[in-house]
């Protein structure tokens, strides 16, 4: 029989020889990564262009990470309150985020927020841009920009127009842009994500800033007119309505959304999650859905988008600086 006690001599040698083979390797990597539904974080309410958008998105991707992809939706000022919420979870792959480019570039430089901007966050993937349509009701006298643009000249201070999303956004951008560029002063209303189509359709707005995605519906239906987008090409859902710029006004800033992480996530989780939603970005499902909707199917991946991001940080700051905006 084997001596007993050369044998719990052996034990205790052998445990601490394991442990710091253990520590020579590292963690041992979740292979199995992911094991529950992951949630992506929406900063906005369920029902707008974005939320939509995100919720097709997912769908495709959950069929390459083989986990359900559960959407919470977290609406606050800006984007802001679900971009926070993204970036300080728990940094283990089971929290990300819909993201939006004034979220962590503009957002960042008015308000004390838990970020600073996109050094703060993992860009994953970039799959859209949104198109933004001025629009008025069916039965307004505005029948095109110059009629508003005109009125506006009337009535300084005077014209409502709504802001999808809230202030200090892209569409507020592209909305004082044109009020420095044609000379007028409008009264700009920041509105949530599409609480201000029954506003404009029951007559309290004048006009409003809202998403191709949202407004083609109203505008097909005849109780919407468009007077024009705001993208640097047309729609194909409104190929007939001008584009900013062919109106005199050079105006091409565009929201861009993408999915974002908290820093420090496993790099398996990085690399699976990246590969889904690329995959999901580019399949043949979402260009389909791109052209139905209007918006502007639009892939980048981590590398790209990180510089994207960083180039348009530094951009909105002049922007904002040029357009007086002051730090709340």
């Amino acid at each position: 029989m084997p001596n007993r006690f050369l044998i719990r001599l052996a034990i205790p040698q052998v445990l601490l020889f394991s442990f710091l083979l253990l520590a020579q390797a590292g963690p041992v990597p979740a292979a199995d990564y992911p094991t529950k539904p992951v949630n992506l974080i929406v900063p906005m309410a369920a029902g707008g262009g974005p939320d939509a958008t995100f919720r097709m998105l997912s769908s495709e991707a959950e069929k390459e990470l083989g986990k359900k992809i559960v959407i919470i939706n977290r609406p606050g000022p800006g984007g802001a309150t679900g971009v926070a919420e993204t970036l300080l979870s728990k940094p283990d792959g089971y929290t990300i985020g819909m993201c939006a480019v004034a979220m962590v570039t503009i957002q960042p430089l008015l308000k004390d927020l838990p970020y600073k901007g996109p050094e703060d966050l993992l860009p994953l993937v970039q799959s859209n841009e949104a198109p933004m349509v001025l629009y008025v009701k069916a039965d307004s006298p505005l029948k095109t920009l110059k009629d508003l643009i005109d009125e506006a000249k009337k009535r300084p201070g005077q014209v409502s127009v709504g802001i999808v999303g809230g202030n200090y956004n892209i569409p507020h951008v592209q909305l004082v842009m044109l009020e420095k560029k044609a000379g007028i002063k409008l009264n700009l209303i920041p509105y949530g994500s599409s609480d201000h189509v029954p506003a404009v359709l029951g007559g309290t707005l004048e006009a409003a800033m809202g998403q191709v995605a949202v407004m083609t519906q109203h505008i097909k239906a005849g109780t919407a007119r468009a007077l024009s987008v705001f993208a640097g090409r047309r729609s194909n859902r409104l190929a007939d309505i001008p584009i900013v710029k062919e109106l005199g006004y050079d105006i091409t800033d565009i929201p861009y959304e993408f999915v974002i992480a908290p820093k420090g996530i496993p790099k398996i989780a990085i690399d699976k999650l990246t590969v889904a939603y690329t995959k999901a970005a580019k399949s043949q499902t979402f260009q389909d859905y791109a052209d139905k909707t209007g918006i502007f199917a639009s892939y980048a991946g981590p590398e790209e988008l990180t510089k994207k991001l960083r180039a348009d940080a530094e951009r909105y700051k002049a922007v904002v600086q040029e357009l007086g905006w002051k730090k709340q």
